[in-house]
């Protein structure tokens, strides 16, 4: 599996890793033996990545680059999706987002435009728990983890479940827009972080390139 980065990208990722916000595993399978083991190719990368967290977090978060977790709970947070530590496990479902037309993110003016916060539309289907969707799970529970949700716990009956609520708190999975016609809903919950992220945003770009 392999994931190529553009330039500036590869440069904000360099960033986090050295400021320790992130650990980036490489793993360098030949391509003909990449191509064919996909979908369990990913299954190992979980198991890597859940004995590895496991040692060092109390959470362990399953999800994609284009998948974003909202929740309409207060702060908007891991935390609060987590009530505090009281859930185990949450499985999230999922539902597809898509962006209006020309919004990509760039600088502007010397600030971050942040095109890409504001989207607000998505399917109104949202999928079954299971499918397509993804979990917060105390690794250490986790005996045998799927991509979309645990196959099986080392203490099933001491762990406690939460099948979040879609209406409180759903993933959103980013995509292109549609080849054929869908029915979309607002979206808004993701709206809550457009501030801090454009200052955030701001403030590494600046600590990475320099100046915006």
């Amino acid at each position: 599996m392999t994931l190529t980065l553009q330039k500036n990208t590869k440069a904000v990722l360099n960033y986090y890793k050295k400021e320790g916000i992130m650990e980036v595993t490489n793993w360098n399978l030949p391509d003909v033996v990449g191509r064919g083991i996909h979908y369990f190719g990913q299954i190992a990368l979980l198991y890597d990545c859940l004995l590895k967290s496991s040692l060092t977090h109390d959470y362990t978060v399953f999800s994609d680059f284009d998948e974003q977790f909202a929740t309409a709970k207060v702060p908007g947070t891991f935390e609060s999706i987590m009530n505090s530590g009281r859930i185990d496990c949450s499985y999230v479902r999922s539902a597809l987002m898509y962006p209006k037309p020309r919004r990509v993110d760039r600088i502007e003016g010397g600030n971050p435009l942040l095109r890409s916060a504001k989207r607000i539309f998505r399917e109104t289907e949202i999928f079954k728990s299971g499918a397509r969707s993804k979990y917060i799970c105390r690794g250490r529970l986790i005996d045998v983890p799927l991509i979309h949700y645990v196959r099986k716990f080392k203490f099933k009956d001491d762990v406690m479940l939460d099948d979040a609520d879609p209406e409180n708190t759903l993933l959103l999975h980013f995509r292109s827009l549609p080849h054929e016609l869908v029915n979309i809903t607002a979206e808004t919950r993701t709206l809550v972080h457009v501030a801090s992220l454009k200052r955030n945003v701001f403030q590494i770009w600046k600590n990475i390139f320099g100046s915006a």
